[in-house]
C-alpha cells in the first residue's frame, strides 16, 4: 500500500483536530442553551408541584374524582401548565386541569414506569405523544389509602424547534469550517513545502562535475526546515570532496602508471633502433623487468590501498609485535647493509601483543621499515622500538635522516605525495607506502604520526590497542 504524502498527512491531521474542537465546542454550546431554554419552565412546574402538594393534606385517605378536581381547582397555575392527579390503582379517581380527563389518559398511558419516582420524591422529564413534545414534572405523594401521582406538564415544541434549528445552525456552521480548514491546511502545507521543492529542483541540476553548495545558495527556508537544508550542503560538501579526492587520485596513478611504461616502450624503441650483440639485448630485457616490476609493485599498491579504503576493520587475532619487528628486521638487514647502514632493535618480549590481521600490520611495519631504510642517510642506523605507552602499543622506526621540511609534514600520508621526487623514483618509491601503513594504522584503532628535524633524525610512530591492557 503506497503511504500518504506528508501534506494530505498534515491536511488530515489538522481536520481531524479542528472536527475533534468543533464537535467539543457544538456540544457545550447545545448543552448550555438547551439547559438555559429548560430552566424556566423547570421552575414554574416546581412551583406548581409545591402549591399541590400543600393542598394534598385536604384529601380524604382515598380520594376521589370530584376530590381530585377540587384541589386542581383551587390550585393556581404558572401559563400553559397542564396538571393532571390520579390515584395509582385506581382508574376512575383521574383528574386534569385544564386539560379533560381522557386527553389526561393517553398521557398517563405513555409514561414510563421505569423512571417513576419514589413517594415524597419529583422527576423532571420531557415526553412525547405525537408531534406533541412537554417539560413535565412527575411528583408521587402517598396517603393513608393509596399513592398520588401528581403531572404538571408544559408544551416545548417551540422551544424543541429551536434546539433543532440550532443544531442544524451548528451542522452547517460546523462542515463549513471543516472545509475551510481543509483548504487553508493543504495551502499552508503547500506554501510551507515550497522551500523543500525549490531545494529538490536545485538538487536535480547536480551532478557529478558540479557537486559544490552554490546550488543551494538562496534558499530561504524556515526554521524547522534549515537542518534539513544544513544537512544536504554537508553532504553536497562531502561529496564534492570525496569526488575530488577521487580525481586527483586517479590523475597521479595515471601519472605513475604512465612512468613505466614510457620508460618500457623508450627501451624497446631503442632496442629496435639497430642490431645489439645479446649480451645488450640482456641488458634491455633485465632493464624491461625492472620496469614491469615497478609497475607490478605499483599495480598491487594501488589495489591494497582501495581494499583498505573500502573494507571495514581487519579480521582480529593477537599479534605479537616484537616478534613481527624482530623478522621484518631480519628481511631488511641485507638492504641496510647495502647501503652501509644497519637495523638496531630495542624490542620487548612476545608479551606485547595487539589484535588484528598479521598481513596488515606486516605490511604497515614493513612499510615504514623499508621507507627508513631506503630515504635514511648511507651508513646510518635505523632503529626499531616497541613499547607500552598511555595503556597502548607505540612502535617508532627512527632513521637519522630528518630532512622532511616541516610544512610537508602533514601531507607525507597523502597519495602519491614525496619529499624529494627524483629521488623516490630513482629509489623505486611510488609515493604510497605511508598512504597504505595510514589506512591500515586506522583500520586496527590506532593513528600513525611523523616528527623530522635534522637534529634529531625521522621518527614515524604508530600507536594500536593493546590486546591486554591488563
Amino acid at each position: 500500500m503506497r503511504p500518504l504524502s506528508l501534506r494530505l498527512r498534515v491536511t488530515l491531521l489538522t481536520v481531524a483536530i479542528i472536527a475533534i474542537v468543533i464537535v467539543v465546542i457544538s456540544a457545550v454550546a447545545y448543552h448550555e442553551l438547551e439547559e438555559s431554554l429548560v430552566r424556566v419552565p423547570d421552575a414554574a412546574l416546581r412551583t406548581v408541584l409545591a402549591t399541590v402538594r400543600s393542598r394534598m393534606g385536604e384529601l380524604p385517605p382515598e380520594p376521589k374524582r370530584d376530590d381530585l378536581e377540587a384541589v386542581l381547582r383551587h390550585t393556581p397555575s404558572a401559563g400553559a401548565v397542564d396538571l393532571l392527579v390520579w390515584s395509582e390503582g385506581n382508574e376512575d379517581a383521574c383528574a386534569a386541569h385544564p386539560s379533560r380527563a381522557e386527553a389526561a389518559r393517553a398521557w398517563i398511558a405513555d409514561l414510563d414506569p421505569a423512571r417513576r419516582p419514589d413517594p415524597g420524591k419529583e422527576r423532571l422529564l420531557t415526553l412525547r405523544h405525537g408531534n406533541k413534545a412537554h417539560r413535565a414534572a412527575w411528583l408521587r405523594h402517598r396517603l393513608a389509602g393509596g399513592t398520588l401521582s401528581v403531572l404538571a406538564m408544559t408544551p416545548v415544541s417551540y422551544t424543541r424547534h429551536e434546539m433543532e434549528e440550532f443544531l442544524r445552525m451548528l451542522l452547517v456552521l460546523g462542515v463549513s469550517m471543516l472545509v475551510a480548514a481543509g483548504i487553508l491546511a493543504a495551502l499552508s502545507v503547500l506554501w510551507a513545502m515550497r522551500p523543500i521543492r525549490t531545494t529538490a529542483v536545485r538538487l536535480d541540476g547536480v551532478t557529478h562535475r558540479n557537486l559544490g553548495a552554490e546550488h543551494l545558495a538562496g534558499v530561504s527556508t524556515p526554521v524547522e526546515l534549515t537542518p534539513f537544508v544544513h544537512s544536504v550542503l554537508g553532504m553536497l560538501a562531502r561529496l564534492n570532496e570525496g569526488v575530488q579526492s577521487q580525481k586527483r587520485f586517479i590523475a597521479k596513478a595515471s601519472h605513475e602508471l604512465r612512468t613505466p611504461l614510457a620508460l618500457a616502450k623508450s627501451t624497446i624503441q631503442a632496442a629496435r633502433l639497430k642490431a645489439r650483440t645479446s649480451e645488450r639485448y640482456q641488458r634491455t630485457l633485465d632493464d624491461l623487468l625492472a620496469d614491469i616490476d615497478r609497475l607490478n609493485r605499483l599495480v598491487g599498491q594501488l589495489l591494497d590501498l582501495t581494499r583498505l579504503e573500502e573494507t571495514g576493520r581487519s579480521a582480529s587475532e593477537e599479534v605479537a609485535v616484537g616478534a613481527m619487528l624482530r623478522s621484518l628486521a631480519n628481511r631488511y638487514e641485507a638492504q641496510a647493509e647495502a647501503a652501509g647502514g644497519r637495523i638496531v632493535c630495542d624490542l620487548p618480549g612476545d608479551t606485547l601483543t595487539v589484535n588484528g590481521s598479521s598481513i596488515e600490520l606486516e605490511s604497515l611495519l614493513g612499510n615504514l621499515i623499508d621507507n627508513a631504510v631506503k630515504h635514511g642517510p648511507k651508513g646510518g642506523r635505523v632503529t626499531l622500538r616497541a613499547t607500552v605507552d598511555a595503556g597502548a602499543c607505540l612502535v617508532t622506526v627512527h632513521d637519522e635522516g630528518g630532512r622532511i621540511p616541516a610544512e610537508q609534514m602533514d601531507r607525507l600520508c597523502d597519495p602519491f605525495y614525496r619529499v624529494d621526487a627524483s629521488r623516490s623514483r630513482a629509489t623505486g618509491g611510488s609515493g604510497l607506502g605511508l598512504a597504505i601503513a595510514k589506512q591500515i594504522a586506522l583500520r586496527h584503532g590506532g593513528d600513525i604520526r611523523v616528527a623530522s628535524s635534522p637534529a634529531e633524525g625521522t621518527t614515524v610512530s604508530v600507536r594500536l590497542p593493546l590486546a591486554n591492557p591488563a
